[in-house]
């Protein structure tokens, strides 16, 4: 990402699905290749798209209690799927945005990066109809080029509770079907005849 002078808070964008999007630059941890994606099946929505290894930080706390996914790695979600129903077209320049919220840390499928502003606070403006509703993925606006592009932020708090919550239950629901499966299968008894006998002195040899 390249850095642009200016004043006032840094944000980081890229296109979705040929749409600006922007995140707070302090949130984001890294930009890594889609291509190291590596796929989930099992326990997944549909925007989830896998897990990534990643370098979060130790306050991400990758791996542990209220994250779900292993050691080093974060779940990789399509922002496009999300917004759209349709999932992503991944491409050689898509990459994925890895981002972190409080303890919480995801990675956001993007199509290009684009680059990292200083905004001035001016250029920032509500999304209208929005209110006090947080329950929006985006809430504000960045207004470049003399408005005429609109830049949308993304609503971290309310993404990362839209997306991890799903992803957290993988590792639960994958054990929970292990249990049952083992429960229904009967536990088979050896047949009489199939126990081994144990030689007698006769037969047996040193």
């Amino acid at each position: 990402m390249v850095a642009r002078a200016g004043t006032g808070p840094e944000y980081a964008t890229f296109f979705v699905k040929g749409n600006l999007f922007a995140v707070a630059a302090g949130a984001v941890q890294e930009a890594l290749p889609a291509s190291s994606v590596a796929p989930v099946s099992i326990g997944t929505s549909h925007e989830c798209i896998g897990v990534i290894r990643a370098c979060v930080g130790p306050s991400a706390a990758p791996g542990q209690p209220g994250t779900g996914a292993p050691p080093g790695f974060v779940w990789a979600f399509d922002l496009g799927a999300f917004l759209s129903g349709e999932r992503s077209t991944v491409v050689p320049g898509s990459q994925v945005v890895v981002v972190r919220h409080g303890e919480r840390a995801l990675g956001l499928l993007a199509d290009t990066l684009h680059g990292v502003a200083c905004v001035n606070p001016e250029q920032i403006i509500d999304m209208p109809m929005t209110g006090d509703d947080d329950r929006q993925l985006v809430k504000q606006l960045i207004k470049q080029q003399g408005g005429d592009l609109l830049i949308q932020v993304i609503n971290l708090p309310y993404l990362f509770d839209l997306l991890t919550e799903p992803a957290e239950q993988v590792q639960v629901q994958a054990q929970s079907q292990a249990r049952s499966q083992m429960h229904a299968q009967p536990q088979s008894q050896p047949h009489p005849q199939a126990q081994l006998q144990q030689p007698s002195q006769s037969q047996a040899t040193c």
